[in-house]
């Protein structure tokens, strides 16, 4: 085992369970329509529009919006970026916006702006190759929690937004954010990572999971706790 890891115990949250009667609630959708071209992406923008202009246009970006904080940096800051808007309410509460298709213009400046996340988003997805996200046989999978005090911190400038709207909208709601990288080998070299040594800066618990059999990183979680 690495020394900056530590083989994690399961979580009873993380056992299946039946889901509750209440989590079949009404909803509706909401399409919001948006032709303006944007002139400029922040770093929230670029962090979660990252997988459709590295991996693929139409990837489903999916952000909770359950408070009011939440709700404006997202539709202000990562919505205008994406030709397919729509809001999710349950009970009538904006519960999540769902985006895709990113704007040719955006994925122009993720490519051809100086943005620090663009780095880390790009160490993060190493590949185009997106196999490794299913598998057709039953994986042996091991999770492992980052000691992030044996990690080199290494902080972006102007991502303070893309902080709060992570604490914000997941750990502050007790959600982890799930992510899942491409082309990461479970090896001892991996703590170099820059997109690694980012969320250790401001993460208070990250899990790597990992598929056992194939030494592969196939998901990246990020928690509170």
């Amino acid at each position: 085992m690495f020394n900056w890891l530590t083989v994690k115990p399961k979580r009873e949250r993380d056992k299946k369970v039946a889901l509750p009667p209440e989590i079949f609630r009404p909803f509706y959708l909401k399409k919001i329509d948006d032709n303006k071209t944007p002139r400029e992406m922040s770093e929230l923008a670029a962090f979660f529009a990252a997988a459709s202009v590295l991996i693929d246009e139409g990837t489903m970006v999916s952000l909770p919006v359950r408070n009011e904080a939440a709700s404006r940096m997202v539709l202000a800051e990562i919505a205008p970026h994406f030709n397919d808007v729509k809001i999710v309410y349950v009970d009538d509460e904006a519960d999540v916006v769902n985006m895709r298709l990113i704007k040719p213009e955006s994925a122009a400046l993720f490519h051809n702006g100086r943005s620090g996340i663009s780095g880390i988003m790009r160490d993060f997805f190493r590949t185009g190759d997106i196999s490794l996200w299913t598998s057709e046989r039953r994986r042996k999978i091991g999770s492992f929690t980052v000691d992030n005090s044996k990690l080199a911190p290494y902080d972006v400038p102007d991502t303070q937004s893309l902080k709060q709207y992570i604490t914000s909208a997941y750990f502050n709601a007790e959600e982890d954010l799930s992510l899942t990288p491409t082309g990461w080998t479970f090896e001892d070299g991996l703590r170099d990572s820059i997109a690694l040594r980012f969320f250790a800066a401001f993460v208070p618990q990250i899990t790597l999971v990992v598929d056992l059999d194939e030494g592969r990183v196939i998901g990246v979680d990020l928690s509170k706790e």
